[in-house]
């Protein structure tokens, strides 16, 4: 995606491994970082607000969420 021009926004709630992979593409694309938990709903809230303060706004969506409540 990042090929096709797509500006990229990563999200992880682990800053260490975000700006890993974040350094990883930035050879491809534009990117985002921003650390969250995305259990956290209020979090979620900020992360909207970002992304409007951005001027960004998602056109697709690649959920890679690992999540256990167990």
């Amino acid at each position: 995606m990042l090929k096709a021009r797509y500006t990229c926004v990563l999200l992880d709630k682990n800053e260490s491994k975000l700006r890993e992979t974040a350094k990883e593409l930035e050879s491809v694309g534009k990117c985002y970082e921003y650390v969250i938990d995305i259990t956290d709903i209020k979090a979620l809230d900020k992360f909207c607000d970002w992304l409007g303060e951005q001027s960004l706004s998602v056109d697709t969506l690649i959920n890679n969420v690992g999540y256990s409540n167990g």
